[in-house]
């Protein structure tokens, strides 16, 4: 049988200057961003700053929205305002209870590059349905070291 190594465990079997991992990489501490907010007939193209901006440098390991009997089969995208599907793509968040894990392969180990205002530091969510109600908590789990 044989052994195969990944690039970060054949770069901590190497140790030197050239083979130091980034920050977040290996031994990182993971951070949590938590926001909510209850959708009251916002209408088609919304959207709703969640948590504060995220540091320079983050870089993002998982992002869950969880939502709670939305009326009208509403379709909901998280994003940041560089990329508005760069963590999930529209999904439908009909009636009942959903959560939908990052799923758009862009926003897996992302780094949060910009400083400016309105960048990829702000996270958004992004409404398709009209008449959004109830609802939506959003999870965010980074790295920044």
């Amino acid at each position: 049988m044989a052994v195969y190594k990944g690039v970060n465990r054949t770069k901590k079997d190497t140790p030197n200057i050239s083979n130091r991992l980034a920050a977040g990489l290996f031994d990182g501490r993971v951070k949590v961003a938590y926001d909510e907010y209850d959708f009251d007939g916002e209408l088609a193209g919304s959207i709703v700053e969640m948590c504060a901006k995220l540091p320079v440098g983050a870089k993002i390991v998982d992002v869950i929205l969880d939502t709670e009997d939305l009326a009208n089969n509403v379709d909901l995208k998280v994003g940041d305002y560089e990329s508005d599907a760069r963590y999930i793509p529209f999904t439908d968040h009909g009636a009942g209870a959903l959560v939908t894990r990052m799923s758009a392969n862009a926003g897996r180990m992302y780094t949060i590059d910009d400083s400016e205002a309105l960048s990829d530091r702000q996270i958004i969510i992004t409404t398709q349905t009209a008449a959004a109600t109830g609802l939506a908590k959003l999870l965010i789990l980074y790295t920044h070291d």
